[in-house]
């Protein structure tokens, strides 16, 4: 099996995507012959249009799967009053429109088959399932279920993205309005789902990200219609993707872990280990940097803390979340929300003077696509909580470059939430307090995982005091390291991404994305066509 190619040539905006494409199908070459398992009728719901990402990875994809002997039906959404293209401070009257528009452009370029949503739901179907949303008491609005789908959980979570909120908001009246919008939506993509998967006879639903409202639905309803479904979103390594069944499995590679959990890592699995952990200080390897220079002095850092000269019985740090990112009524843990757990923390450690809690807010509150309103970011959070901090505890602001490698090697210990903070602080000895929110690594030898509040305090007392006899298990975290780093995502070759953004192809033609190519992209398409026979197969 050959290699991947290099990336041939960079790509620089929708104009130019465009251009490509239809430059690739002037060489379209003709689906391939399929038989047996491969043979597949592959349903893929591409509901954001206007994202060149999203049209053309699933563009390139669809085609893949085409050449593997696949019949391939693209579902766009042509019209919904919330979806997960919108957020409060980008909601545009004609996004619709355009957004529809530039799907149908980069699809049909590829020759494939695409069908509106509107085409599984009549009028009198969506006008009940409106109006059942409409009507929907407000305390129902994240509970609802509908067609097999757990819709209310998907609701919650493209209400909490609109408005990048850490937590529901209901005397708010634009939040409940925007609230039932999303139930609306989400139950026009269930009863489009349902019918869909029915008429066009899938034997495989393939969808992005499946919290959100937008696409949530279709991976339960083709659970609840016995077709297997295949979830997938962004790896942290730039140019890959995580797959799973459903969402909450993405970052859950449960039945690797089992596989390969008591094998040690092979001298060459150590040196890709230690090449890509190293870049994770900055980012360098990853889809997204947030930095682009990382600052290693410790002394600097505390001189604008204001906490210079000073001394500290034991030195801990707690690292937040984004408050909104894909939100899930069931992630709270044993504190119910992240700004729980962060502000009863912090209400602890004001009763113990002499120890440092350092509560480094996450960078992405400031230094991303969507940012997050001051309201729910960590200072603030705070702030209105707990007035002002007392002397021991200090905010590192989200814009602070400070390298978090070189604060790992000051602390005695770390709290975390879901953040994959968690792994690296594990990684280098420290050990690592949870807020029992279901953090992927949770789990026996790696880190302390709290089995309620009163226990989360106990262990936070003793690695206090320095009487908690836990440490990570070196050799185990890195071998999980590995498996989630490094062995569960799979790799998207012909296409290079940097953030939300395709800038690069690596292909000449689409005669190269045929089997044999790209060993990541073979490997997806098993995943697809075969679903979970293919779980494991090398990436």
């Amino acid at each position: 099996m050959s290699t991947a190619a290099p990336v041939l040539r960079r790509i620089d905006g929708p104009a130019a995507w465009t251009r490509v494409l239809r430059e690739l199908a002037r060489d379209l070459p003709p689906p391939a012959g399929g038989g047996g398992l491969r043979h597949r009728r592959v349903v893929i719901p591409m509901l954001v249009g206007a994202s060149d990402l999203f049209a053309v990875r699933e563009g390139l994809i669809g085609h893949a799967l085409r050449m593997r002997g696949a019949e391939v039906t693209f579902v766009v959404c042509d019209g919904l009053a919330a979806c997960d293209a919108r957020t409060f401070d980008n909601d545009l009257p004609d996004q619709c429109h355009a957004c529809r528009r530039r799907g149908w452009e980069n699809l049909t370029a590829f020759g494939h088959r695409v069908v509106n949503a509107t085409a599984f739901l009549d009028r009198a179907t969506a006008t009940r399932l409106w109006r059942t949303a409409r009507d929907c008491p407000a305390d129902r609005i994240f509970a609802f279920t509908y067609a097999g789908s757990d819709v209310g959980r998907h609701v919650y979570s493209s209400t909490l993205r609109y408005f990048r909120a850490g937590g529901p908001e209901w005397d708010r009246p634009e939040f409940v309005a925007q609230a039932r919008r999303y139930l609306g939506a989400a139950l026009l993509m269930a009863e489009a789902a349902r019918a869909a998967i029915c008429d066009l006879h899938a034997d495989r639903v393939f969808t992005s990200h499946g919290v959100y409202a937008s696409w949530g639905p279709w991976a339960d309803v083709a659970t609840s219609l016995g077709v297997e479904p295949l979830v997938y979103c962004g790896g942290y390594r730039r140019n890959t993707l995580m797959c799973a069944p459903q969402a909450r499995g993405l970052f859950r590679p449960d039945g690797l872990w089992e596989r390969v959990r008591s094998q040690p890592l092979t001298p060459e699995e150590e040196r890709e280990l230690e090449e890509y952990l190293a870049s994770r200080e900055d980012n360098r390897s990853d889809f997204h940097r947030y930095f682009d220079r990382v600052d290693r002095d410790l002394a600097a850092l505390e001189e604008r803390l204001g906490i210079a000269g000073r001394t500290w019985r034991r030195r801990l740090c707690l690292f937040a979340n984004v408050a909104w990112d894909a939100a899930e009524p069931s992630s709270g843990g044993v504190f119910g929300s992240m700004q729980r757990w962060l502000v009863d923390t912090a209400a602890d450690a004001a009763r113990y003077p002499d120890c440092l809690l350092l509560v480094k807010a996450h960078p992405a509150e400031s230094n991303f696509i969507e940012p997050t309103p001051e309201r729910w970011r960590t200072a603030r959070v705070l702030a209105d909580h707990l007035g002002g901090l007392p002397d021991n505890i200090r905010v590192i602001p989200p814009e602070d470059n400070i390298s978090t490698f070189a604060l790992y090697r000051s602390l005695d210990a770390g709290i975390v939430n879901t953040s994959t903070v968690g792994f690296e602080l594990a990684l280098h000895g420290v050990p690592v307090l949870t807020s029992g929110a279901g953090a992927p690594y949770e789990r026996d030898g790696l880190v302390l995982r709290p089995a309620s509040r009163a226990d989360y305090f106990a262990t936070l007392q003793r690695l206090r005091d320095g009487t908690e006899p836990f440490r990570p298990d070196r050799d185990l975290v890195r071998r999980y390291a590995h498996a989630f780093f490094l062995r569960a995502p799979i790799p998207f070759e012909p296409l290079d991404v940097e953030t939300w953004s395709p800038v690069g192809l690596a292909i000449e033609t689409l005669h190269d994305l045929a089997p044999g190519r790209f060993p990541g992209l073979d490997a997806l398409c098993d995943r697809i066509l075969l679903g979970t026979e293919a779980e494991g197969a090398p990436a």
